[in-house]
């Protein structure tokens, strides 16, 4: 076995272990998908672009000095991209007594499957002289609302 680039350190003391590797060869397995750019392949670090959908499975060979070689594989799988609308949920409707005239509605059960989310809070029935707060939020922030029925999206 060959040692690789480390830092130990034990109490006080640190001990550096010297690389020992003099090349280094990464490869594509035959079985893996075609697609795929590889860089650095005579290097320690191997840099992965354009890859396909698929399970890659990928071999480095280091070897030291004296051409002895120690061999490993990895393995990594490209899923497809989740696609389709994000779900928006504005949480459980709401119902308030007077005096309590402010309330919070709460997106943050919304999911995309992209990522983030971009948030746009919009009253759509009831009184126009409520205050609302930043409508570009997970949350909205909702004050003096009167008694009546609203709604929001």
């Amino acid at each position: 076995d060959m040692m690789v680039p480390s830092t130990q350190s034990t109490g006080s003391s640190c001990v550096h272990l010297i690389p020992l590797a003099a090349r280094w060869e990464w490869a594509k397995t035959a079985d893996s998908p075609k697609a795929g750019d590889m860089t650095g392949t005579t290097t320690a670090t191997l840099s992965l672009s354009n890859l396909a959908e698929g399970t890659y499975t990928f071999t480095l060979t280091v070897y030291d000095k004296k051409n002895q070689a120690s061999t490993a594989r990895t393995t990594i799988t490209v899923r497809p991209a989740k696609i389709g609308p994000p779900s928006a949920s504005a949480g459980s409707d709401k119902e308030l007594v007077a005096p309590d005239t402010n309330t919070i509605l709460d997106g943050s059960k919304s999911t995309s499957p992209i990522g983030d989310l971009v948030y746009k809070w919009e009253k759509v029935a009831g009184d126009n002289h409520v205050i609302l707060g930043p409508t570009n939020l997970t949350q909205l922030s909702i004050s003096d609302l009167s008694v009546g029925t609203y709604k929001f999206k």
